[in-house]
């Protein structure tokens, strides 16, 4: 996080994600988010997870006048399997 509270993506360890045995590309995910309106960036990344070996952790920036809805996550959903979608997190 820079002096003026930040956060900069210098880039990422890897690609693809590994869900339950399932290989899935970070720009898939990414995609799917920035085909909602309210989306103006999106971001993920693979997080450990006990039970699947990994889960998606999504960072979305949106569009001004938008406030997060679970119509967006739903948007997702359908984009991606839902098995492989991301996993709840907080939104600001």
């Amino acid at each position: 996080m820079d002096e003026d509270g930040y956060i900069w993506f210098a880039g990422r360890a890897d690609e693809i994600i590994n869900i339950a045995a399932h290989r899935l590309g970070t720009i898939e995910v990414e995609s799917a988010f920035l085909t909602h309106p309210a989306v103006a960036e999106a971001g993920v990344t693979g997080r450990p997870d006990e039970l699947r070996g990994e889960v998606i952790s999504a960072f979305v920036v949106l569009r001004n006048d938008y406030s997060p809805s679970d119509e967006l996550k739903e948007n997702c959903f359908r984009r991606c399997a839902a098995s492989l979608a991301p996993s709840p997190s907080s939104a600001r």
